[in-house]
């Protein structure tokens, strides 16, 4: 788990992040404590997780996702599941 940072700065806030043994999901953002928690699995899986839980951290730091009715988690898949993978690809040499 080299790669996980044990913070990063997003948003002007610093957002720590945990790596926990018995996570029964994959990741969580707690906004009252700025906290990224990630369960301990395979690296690539924590990659994604983070990047899944960053994006849910950015939409609270910015205000967004206390707009009324707002499917957050609906728009986060959108870009785990549509954006990145293009993404991906186009970065591809």
């Amino acid at each position: 788990m080299g790669d996980i940072p044990k913070s990063i700065r997003i948003g002007g806030r610093q957002v720590k992040i945990t790596i926990v043994e018995d996570l029964e999901e994959y990741g969580n953002f707690t906004e009252d404590t700025l906290t990224i928690q990630l369960k301990k699995t395979d690296a690539e899986t924590m990659r994604v997780t983070l990047r899944h839980e960053l994006m849910h951290a950015a939409l609270s730091i910015s205000g967004i996702s206390f707009i009324e009715r707002l499917p957050e988690e609906a728009i986060v898949r959108c870009f785990d599941n549509i954006f990145f993978p293009a993404w991906e690809k186009l970065c591809k040499p």
